[in-house]
């Protein structure tokens, strides 16, 4: 079983039924692009299971966000932990999507946003 959490066929499998599988896979895979994005886009929960280097690459983010509403507060956690072991490389210590993220939400109220503006 241990040897599956790293094959590559298995675990695109495994993310394109349920994104959320993506915990099981090996580090080498949750740090595979093509992997990440499989998951985020069957469900953008997946996030938090890819890497930091992952977590912040704004187009995954994006992915992410088109099936999935973060808050403001998992926004700011995830952005967190990356900066806790990496130098950050804004002034708010976040980087890449995840920091983006959080910074073009600008009202007040912890609520997702709707993709389209004219559904609220």
């Amino acid at each position: 079983a241990e040897a599956l959490r790293g094959d590559f066929t298995v675990a695109l499998a495994a993310v394109g039924q349920n994104g959320n599988a993506l915990q099981f896979c090996d580090e080498a895979l949750r740090n595979d692009r093509r992997i990440v994005l499989a998951a985020v886009s069957q469900t953008g929960a997946a996030l938090r299971f890819a890497t930091q280097s992952l977590r912040s690459d704004p187009e995954v983010v994006e992915v992410a966000g088109r099936s999935f509403y973060f808050t403001k507060q998992e926004l700011a956690d995830m952005a967190s932990s990356e900066s806790k072991t990496r130098a950050g490389d804004s002034e708010d210590g976040t980087t890449g999507g995840i920091g983006k993220m959080i910074d073009s939400d600008d009202d007040d109220d912890d609520e997702p946003e709707s993709p389209q503006p004219w559904i609220s």
